[in-house]
């Protein structure tokens, strides 16, 4: 079989039977030099090489194309179960439960308030920002309540909060549901008057 040689990179071209046409393995030049009757003759004489080859020429490209095939999926089937573990968690996240749902509906429709913080959160917080907290989240009833505690100023923060009461429980835990008109106590440090 006679070598044809690169225009453009001067590699030797391979003869691709599919195409019926020379192909540059490095620079991907390719190159039809034959037509009409030509062209015939170098398809016959492709196929005519083809039937020359051994059978175990044949069956070493057979499993040569295999093997690259069974390595390919050798590689993708780790990456998809790598991404498929990944991504279970993550759509897991936000997930709540028929019967979450349902009780998050009751609490809404009763006009109740899902507090997301504990009582002991509050403190040492300035008390502003807190009544901001309340009035945010739709508390009606909010009562500020100054201690007057503060002779010097060196032990206390003034309007640092000390403690915060809804509903008269001032040991609640986060995550707490209470109706949105319950008493809001917020007692918090403050000059005497």
């Amino acid at each position: 079989m006679k070598e044809n040689k690169c225009d453009t990179c001067g590699g030797i071209m391979e003869f691709d039977e599919d195409d019926y046409i020379y192909k540059c393995p490095h620079c991907g030049n390719e190159k039809r030099p034959f037509s009409g009757n030509v062209f015939v003759k170098e398809k016959e004489r492709t196929k005519r090489h083809y039937a020359t080859l051994s059978y175990n020429e044949r069956f070493l490209k057979i499993k040569t194309e295999h093997d690259r095939k069974k390595n390919l999926q050798g590689i993708l089937v780790p990456l998809i179960l790598i991404f498929v573990s990944i991504l279970i968690p993550f759509t897991m996240m936000g997930y709540i439960s028929c019967q979450e749902k349902k009780e998050i509906q009751e609490h809404i429709k009763n006009n109740e308030v899902l507090i997301e913080r504990s009582a002991d959160d509050f403190y040492n917080e300035n008390c502003f920002d807190v009544q901001d907290y309340f009035k945010s989240l739709g508390f009606t009833n909010i009562i500020m309540h100054p201690q007057g505690d503060m002779v010097l100023s060196i032990l206390f923060t003034e309007y640092a909060i000390t403690e915060v009461s809804i509903d008269g429980n001032s040991d609640f835990s986060s995550d707490t549901w209470f109706k949105k008109d319950a008493v809001v106590r917020i007692k918090y440090h403050s000059k005497k008057k």
